[in-house]
């Protein structure tokens, strides 16, 4: 699939990195104590991190201690929403264990994926300037590789470009502009396609390629560079260029192992049940997708999500796959599809399915390996559970909010000179609205506030400000 790359300022990446390499020791510092239950550092460098990625957001002490106080707060609900037992809500049940299934991936990906990923120096500065251009490129795609190598042989005898994509193509403005994609960028498309635009000379046409949707045949037809590129903005820009790089073989390295698991997977598919959730599904991913999705990790907003929970809930034990003797129910598919790229969302429910598939082949090899047991992947889960725990009693706090009659009477009586000669039964509704909108905004931080009142909390924000000074002093 189609991959992106976002860039961060110099002390986001330095900060990236440090928190995606740097480990945990046998005793955990703790930055904050909520009577004998710790809050540590690590879990608040995975909260913080989600902070600081975001555009626009820059570190510093005062935001650090603000999140201290925020995580505190989450806590507190969360513990509330345990002690309720609200996590024996099934519709959360599926989050989390779609969730920590994510993780178990990405475990897999440290494990298996990134051992295999070497760069050199001239790799890095390569990117960098590739980093700085951007090429027009036109584009034939075939679906198999014998498609394309016979075409490429026609090319080498004189068959033109145009003529080709005229012949291939159904889609008018494609047939007319000899498969113009316009203006790209190096981290817009898969590696080995922007290795072969980025280094191919204008009016060349490559080989066929290989990429995550089928074959390429491309041609470059113009390029624009910046002018003047020095040795010091590389080596301003250096670890992004190496991250970005590193990146995008990752990807392509993960797609091939995917690839072959998925090869000697035995899969099979109930028709009727996929054609039910196919056609239940037809019309929920109507929004256009961005280049911005794919910032976040989940993939649909929140109304996407209800609207398809609510359309096959009460199908969700249904089987819909079964792989290599394992049951992939609807229920599993729902949870799923927050981590599918929403650009496959959108795009139909076949791709969608065949990436959950891949996704739980995966994910059974990880098990198989025991990453289960890993500690990182553990406290990820118990924060993204309590995340839903907290949010789901929010909402019930805010839904259980009534107004009386008294209340709506007696700020009528206070504020009599606001509503002039209006009569009560006039402004009522009006008070009604007013005095739940000042409600609604109250009922959270009061009840964090009682909440708070019984506990005994203690915080460390000297620890926090210790660890991430060093890495940007490190990093500098």
């Amino acid at each position: 699939m189609k991959t992106k790359t976002y860039y961060f300022s110099k002390p986001i990446i330095c900060l990236l990195v440090m928190l995606v390499l740097s480990g945990c020791s046998k005793k955990e510092p703790i930055v904050a104590e909520i009577d004998d239950e710790p809050i540590t550092l690590e879990e608040f460098k995975i909260g913080y991190l989600n902070v600081i990625k975001k555009p626009d957001v820059f570190d510093s002490e005062s935001l650090r201690e603000q999140f201290l106080d925020e995580f505190i707060r989450n806590r507190l609900i969360a513990q509330e929403a345990y002690r309720m037992k609200l996590d024996t809500n099934e519709r959360i049940e599926y989050k989390v264990n779609a969730y920590h299934d994510k993780m178990l991936r990405e475990q897999h990906y440290n494990a298996i994926i990134k051992p295999q990923i070497s760069v050199t120096e001239l790799d890095v500065e390569e990117t960098y300037l590739f980093s700085q251009e951007e090429r027009r490129v036109s584009n034939l795609f075939f679906k198999t590789k014998r498609e394309a190598d016979s075409v490429y042989t026609l090319l080498k005898q004189g068959t033109k470009f145009n003529d080709v994509a005229a012949q291939i193509y159904t889609d008018e403005k494609m047939k007319k502009s000899g498969g113009d994609l316009g203006w790209v960028n190096w981290d817009q498309m898969d590696y080995d396609m922007a290795q072969a635009a980025f280094r191919q000379a204008v009016d060349s046409i490559s080989a066929p390629i290989k990429s995550s949707f089928g074959y390429h045949i491309i041609k470059v037809t113009d390029f624009k560079r910046k002018p003047l590129i020095t040795r010091q903005e590389y080596e301003q820009h250096r670890k992004k260029a190496k991250y970005m790089l590193e990146y995008k073989i990752g990807d392509k390295l993960a797609l091939e192992h995917i690839r072959a698991a998925a090869k000697n997977s035995d899969v099979k598919i109930d028709s009727e049940v996929f054609w039910f959730m196919n056609d239940k599904l037809a019309d929920k991913f109507k929004r256009r997708p961005t280049q911005f999705d794919q910032m976040y990790d989940l993939q649909l907003k929140e109304d996407e999500v209800h609207s398809m929970e609510t359309s096959l809930w009460d199908e969700r034990n249904q089987v819909i796959a079964t792989i290599d003797g394992k049951t992939l129910t609807i229920g599993q598919v729902l949870g799923s599809l927050n981590y599918v790229p929403y650009e496959i969302l959108h795009s139909n429910f076949k791709n969608s399915l065949d990436v959950v598939i891949r996704d739980f082949i995966l994910t059974e090899e990880a098990k198989k390996m025991g990453l289960d047991n890993n500690p990182e992947v553990r406290r990820k889960v118990k924060l993204f559970e309590e995340y839903f725990l907290q949010l789901d009693l929010r909402r019930q706090l805010v839904r259980n909010i009534k107004v009386s009659d008294g209340d709506i009477e007696k700020y009528y009586n206070l504020n009599k000179a606001r509503f002039k000669l209006a009569k009560y039964e006039d402004v009522y509704p009006v008070i009604k609205k007013i005095l739940t909108g000042e409600k609604k905004r109250s009922v959270i931080p009061e009840f964090t506030k009682s909440l708070a009142r019984n506990k005994n909390i203690k915080k460390y924000p000297e620890v926090i400000h210790e660890y991430y000074n060093a890495q940007l002093k490190g990093g500098a």
